[in-house]
């Protein structure tokens, strides 16, 4: 008549950091999405005679050093947590960001 209950068993540490570590690479590479996007416009728009201001090109350069340093957090997180998928995925993601950081906006309108 009575079943015995089932108890979840707690997660390991790597499955936590596998689990946050695929959540944050999926918001940082949403923001990365967004951001080139709105870069290739930007580059359209200046083609076309038209700017950006130096404060948009400014909070677009910070928002990609912050994302860096996301995605770099997040490929450390991987390589303690031995998550290897999860720092396959994260590597072209880096190298993007990488490129992103070291090229210059230019502001001319």
């Amino acid at each position: 008549m009575s079943q015995p209950i089932e108890i979840d068993a707690p997660r390991n540490w790597r499955a936590t950091c596998g689990r946050i570590g695929w959540a944050g690479l999926a918001i940082a590479t949403t923001v990365v999405v967004v951001t080139v996007i709105e870069v290739f416009l930007a580059g359209v728009g200046l083609a076309l005679g038209a700017g950006m201001s130096g404060e948009e090109a400014a909070g677009i350069m910070l928002r990609m050093w912050i994302t860096l340093g996301v995605v770099a957090a997040i490929a450390v997180l991987s390589i303690i947590a031995l998550r290897w998928g999860l720092l396959a995925a994260s590597m072209p993601v880096l190298i993007v960001l990488y490129i992103f950081v070291n090229g210059r906006l230019t502001t001319a309108s």
